[in-house]
């Protein structure tokens, strides 16, 4: 009876000291924070298409993200990739065939690029610097935030970004992106089976060359 007693001022006692190890408050910064954690992430995107006249065209593939660089490699409806690294495009069709292209003259390009590295980097000074960021905790694990640009180049192209993700147990991800094009257009990205490598593969790392 007695060790029952001293089990129950035991619990009491932790009881009471967890509101003074409150839960990490869901907010833009703390999003931020966690996705610049991850050296890499990996995974599955699905693309949404849309033209200002509302025509839409859908495509698929996979992904590797890294802190200096993209690939996004389309699978289907027609085999093609498109690496981004060292403001350098490189592209490849479906019969393999590569090219290179500098995009060190485009402003724009340049601009946009590390605007996008920036979110999935959780580079928050960079995003605040060129965006107003309205951001919601849609629930306690869910989140969404709106960008909407303050630089001019990147308005030229962009009229806003929304985004959708989750905050569970630390780890964050984003599962959706809309980004809404100056022209009227959009493009749609939902993200699956996203993981955090802390290396690539050899094979994964073969997607960046050039040659």
């Amino acid at each position: 009876m007695k060790n029952f007693s001293k089990i129950l001022v035991f619990l009491a006692a932790i009881f009471a000291i967890l509101p003074l190890f409150p839960a990490e408050e869901l907010t833009f910064e703390t999003i931020c924070k966690h996705l610049a954690a991850y050296k890499n992430t990996t995974g599955e995107f699905t693309q949404i298409k849309t033209s200002a006249l509302k025509k839409s065209l859908r495509s698929s593939g996979t992904f590797i993200l890294t802190r200096d660089g993209v690939v996004w490699k389309t699978l289907k409806p027609v085999p093609s990739k498109v690496a981004i690294i060292d403001a350098y495009m490189i592209s490849t069709d479906a019969k393999g065939k590569k090219t290179v292209k500098s995009m060190l003259n485009s402003d724009t390009f340049l601009k946009v690029n590390d605007i996008v590295s920036s979110l999935f980097a959780g580079n928050s000074a960079e995003i605040n610097k060129n965006f107003k960021v309205n951001f919601k905790a849609a629930s306690a694990e869910k989140w969404e935030a709106l960008l909407v640009p303050k630089d001019k180049t990147i308005s030229y192209a962009i009229s806003s970004m929304s985004m959708k993700g989750t905050f569970v147990k630390g780890s964050v991800s984003i599962f959706m992106a809309e980004i809404y094009l100056a022209d009227g257009g959009s493009l749609s990205y939902i993200f699956e089976h996203q993981k955090h490598p802390e290396k690539l593969t050899q094979e994964e790392l073969d997607e960046f060359k050039k040659d």
